[in-house]
């Protein structure tokens, strides 16, 4: 089977057993790539938003062509569970390696209660990506908390572990950092290739999840509910709208005679 018909196999079956991802994954471009930027053991997949608004899904034909076309469907739900929560866009100044992790740890669950994976009825057990042998969250933290949550424990565990900002790349395609041994499915250097704002991206998103959503009667992953409402809650910039105001009002000393607005005194 060519490698592209293996991973159209992959979103098709999703469509059947998980309507919703399969959607999602049909609403994106999938394109594959040598991925010439990485070594070869970090070859994955990666997603980003570009040209105004495509979500596109950089894949490695060989790495493809290596997983079973059950823990292939594991990969795609990984890859939309990143897009849904917007996290391409917002790393802002924190450190690279713990936000990736905090990431992986809001995609994939606790290793108990997996988030992704394709549920074999027949054998009674869930085929995850990698073997599963993926970050997860650690047992005695809570599930239902969002990436920035993960994130502030990690930075919190840096004294501890002592080196943690220090990635290094091991040969199983994963990193480690100090105490933190980490796997991943894909690749988050593309997510610096999105070339659109996050309300921007925000905007595509929220698109692909009200068509995906629609077509499957509201049956939208109960896991995602607060992500997704998320996506609805207006972003007010603060900062843009402070730099505008005083420019506008302090630093233009030309008189005028028009009536200030009561409300801006």
């Amino acid at each position: 089977m060519a490698i592209a018909d293996r991973l159209m196999n992959a979103r098709c079956r999703l469509m059947t057993r998980d309507p919703w991802y399969g959607h999602c994954a049909m609403s994106m471009v999938w394109i594959p790539s040598e991925m010439s930027w990485l070594p070869e053991c970090s070859r994955t997949m990666g997603v980003r938003i570009v040209n105004g608004g495509d979500i596109q899904c950089m894949y490695y034909p060989t790495f493809v062509d290596s997983q079973s076309i059950e823990e292939l469907i594991g990969v795609v739900q990984h890859e939309i569970e990143h897009v849904v929560r917007v996290h391409c866009v917002r790393i802002g100044q924190r450190d690279p390696f713990l936000w990736n992790v905090a990431c992986d740890m809001a995609v994939n669950g606790h290793r108990a209660n997996p988030r992704i994976g394709y549920h074999d009825t027949v054998k009674r057990l869930i085929v995850l990506p990698m073997g599963g042998d993926i970050m997860w969250i650690p047992p005695d933290w809570p599930a239902d908390e969002t990436s920035e949550y993960y994130y502030n424990r990690l930075e919190k565990m840096r004294d501890k572990v002592g080196g943690i900002t220090g990635t290094k790349l091991k040969s199983n395609g994963g990193s480690s950092s100090g105490g933190i041994q980490w796997k991943a499915i894909d690749d988050h250097t593309i997510w610096n290739q999105t070339d659109v704002s996050e309300d921007e991206a925000r905007q595509v998103i929220r698109d692909m999840v009200n068509v995906a959503t629609d077509k499957c009667q509201g049956h939208a992953p109960g896991h995602l509910t607060e992500a997704i409402a998320r996506l609805n809650i207006p972003v007010v910039r603060w900062r843009e709208l402070l730099r505008h105001y005083l420019g506008k009002h302090v630093g233009n000393q030309r008189k005028t005679y028009s009536r200030r607005n009561r409300r801006r005194d």
